[in-house]
């Protein structure tokens, strides 16, 4: 078998440059921009004109002179220019709702080929399982993901024709073969929308570069075309049209609000933020039209209601997708030791993510909403969590930690084993609502040294102690206390999660570490702010003890009750964990998981089961 097709970068599914550019709200704005001075220009005639009318009962050459130069100079200036003004006004308007439509209509086209991405990669690990079913060679399995496989899957290497199987191994081929069928169909299927998309990517790329010049055009039979053409080119300028938004865009009052100048100040304690929040008790569109830097800071602000730091951390995504260099700037990034090229890479892999969770959400049980928080950096690293359920009304919530090598471009995994929780969690208790966040809110060790060293943990400790504090925080302003609090920690997560537990102010319920990497040494279950800790670690995870090492050589079982302990090796009906991973698809194969092996999390492990039932009971079954 084969590694499946890897969801490939979107720049090589749709290689042209992207028709969104800029913001439809900068033309719009410039467009009040020109309006305000019309009307200013529209008083100054007025005044001239009185002036006029106070010269008309004087005499002299000098006078004469003085309403000769108002009436041609200044009256008949002001008119022209005020007609150049109303002019340019309407043209940017146009301009505005133009490019609104076309970026409404790209973000459709960007949304619909990440969805069929999705079931590409989806069909090609069933391909990959009907091919090994039936024996195929290597040679057979596609391997890129613009190369669908025939609607029929070719003659397999089994020994036995057709007449000498049993009806046990009919069955089985037929299984297998309507497997490849149905995935090649699939593919294809999805193969072609996506050329369809391409076609419309390219369509929307033109009409934006139409109504760039047809705004230019339109504003150089203006007095205003001098002024764009020493601008710097001969086209469109980003940058005045920033400007002008910048110097007339209606102050936002809540922009000045003491309180929130209080939160932005990074002052205030997790308890400090939530009251303030709620004291001031913005809407949604509100919130929305924050200016971008004001965004930045809240979207990883701590204490915040989840839809506030969904609104803003979308915000500031979406910025750092159209205009990755602004962003990496407004998050603070320069000069860090991640780079510009790494970052956009980053940011277009987590719209991947939402898009994924998406998906995810829409298959489980009930309505579960996505949410993007945490959007900020953290030592050099970006940082963001993403919520399978309403962390704003849940009542039941847990939090799954990543370990080494997780950063905002690997939250697929974790994504995965957060579903499969739920699900475990629903079926206990299906009358409850939960949320599950996958969180790589820190930077995590990328090297067996830094995963035995205490290095990450004691830095990104205060990271998830403020996240869980928040949370309990907001949830406490908006009278909605949460009925059970779950943090589950995977590997070196779990190093990260005690120490943050260590300072949190509230007590969760409990914590759940599994495939440990070592916590550190002289630990105490009473020094960890929670209720109860549970812990396991398979048989046939061979990679965890890699972790063990320096002062981090205590694994949590050793400082639990034996019966908080629970199993990763199946039960009945119930799967074994034989692999470090959180979370593997069924069958997949992987750079630690070489034999197709099942991960911590993954469907119907016993591992996932105990997860889900404390997660909806805080206890052991």
């Amino acid at each position: 078998m084969t590694v499946p097709v890897a969801m490939p970068p979107i720049e090589l599914v749709l290689p042209e440059r992207s028709p969104v550019v800029g913001s439809p709200d900068e033309a719009s704005a410039a467009a009040t921009v020109l309006r305000g001075l019309s009307s200013e220009f529209v008083q100054f005639s007025v005044f001239a004109a009185s002036a006029m009318h106070g010269l008309q009962s004087s005499s002299g050459m000098s006078i004469t002179k003085a309403r000769t130069q108002i009436d041609m100079r200044l009256i008949s200036g002001a008119r022209e220019l005020q007609q150049s003004l109303n002019f340019g006004a309407n043209a940017f308007g146009e301009y505005s709702m133009a490019t609104e439509d076309i970026h409404r209509s790209a973000n459709r086209v960007l949304h619909q080929v990440l969805e069929d991405l999705s079931v590409i990669v989806s069909a090609s690990s069933r391909v990959e399982l009907a091919a090994y079913g039936l024996g195929l060679s290597l040679s057979a399995i596609p391997s890129r993901w613009d190369a669908a496989p025939a609607m029929l899957p070719p003659a397999g290497t089994l020994s036995l024709s057709v007449t000498d199987l049993s009806p046990s191994q009919l069955y089985a081929l037929g299984q297998h073969t309507e497997q490849w069928t149905s995935a090649s169909l699939a593919w294809s299927s999805a193969l072609g929308r996506i050329e369809e998309q391409r076609r419309s990517w390219k369509r929307l790329i033109d009409e934006r570069v139409s109504v760039e010049q047809v705004l230019v055009s339109k504003l150089e039979r203006t007095s205003l075309g001098a002024q764009l053409r020493s601008s710097g080119g001969g086209g469109y300028q980003p940058a005045v049209l920033k400007a002008l938004s910048h110097a007339i865009l209606p102050p936002n009052d809540q922009a000045f609000n003491p309180y929130m100048q209080a939160i932005l100040s990074g002052k205030l304690t997790e308890k400090e933020v939530a009251a303030h929040w709620a004291t001031m008790d913005l809407s949604r569109a509100e919130v929305s039209r924050l200016p971008l830097d004001m965004l930045a800071t809240l979207a990883h602000t701590n204490g915040l209601p989840a839809w506030a730091q969904d609104i803003a951390s979308r915000r500031i995504l979406k910025l750092a997708i159209n205009n990755p260099e602004v962003a990496y700037e407004l998050m603070g990034f320069s000069g860090s030791h991640l780079s510009l090229e790494d970052f956009t890479e980053q940011t277009k892999a987590l719209l991947v993510s939402l898009v994924e969770a998406k998906l995810i959400a829409d298959d489980l049980p009930g309505e579960f909403k996505v949410q993007l928080i945490g959007f900020g950096s953290h030592d050099g690293a970006l940082t963001a969590g993403i919520s399978l359920g309403d962390l704003d009304n849940a009542s039941k919530v847990g939090v799954n930690v990543s370990g080494k090598d997780s950063n905002v471009a690997s939250f697929s995994s974790s994504l995965h084993g957060s579903n499969e929780v739920l699900i475990a969690a629903s079926k206990v208790d299906p009358n409850s609502s939960f949320a599950m966040v996958a969180w790589i809110g820190y930077r995590a060790p990328t090297t067996i040294g830094g995963a035995q060293s205490m290095e990450c943990a004691d830095s990104g400790k205060t990271q998830l102690a403020s996240f869980i504090d928040g949370f309990s925080e907001s949830r406490i302003a908006l009278d909605r206390p949460v009925e059970q609090f779950a943090v589950f920690a995977h590997s070196y997560g779990s190093t990260t999660a005690v120490e943050a537990l260590k300072e949190t102010k509230h007590p969760i319920d409990s914590l759940v570490t599994y495939g440990s990497a070592g916590i550190k040494d002289g630990t105490t279950v009473e020094q960890i702010h929670t209720e109860n800790v549970f812990a396991t670690s398979a048989d046939g995870d061979g990679y965890a003890w890699g972790g063990f090492g320096n002062d981090k050589k205590t694994d949590p079982r050793d400082i639990i009750p034996e019966e908080n302990v629970f199993s990763a090796e199946g039960g009945e009906g119930e799967k074994r964990t034989t692999a470090h991973d959180m979370f593997t698809e069924e069958g997949s194969l992987g750079w630690t998981n070489w034999g197709g092996k099942v991960g911590y999390e993954s469907k119907g492990t016993s591992s996932v089961n105990q997860m889900g039932y404390v997660l909806a009971t805080g206890e052991l079954k």
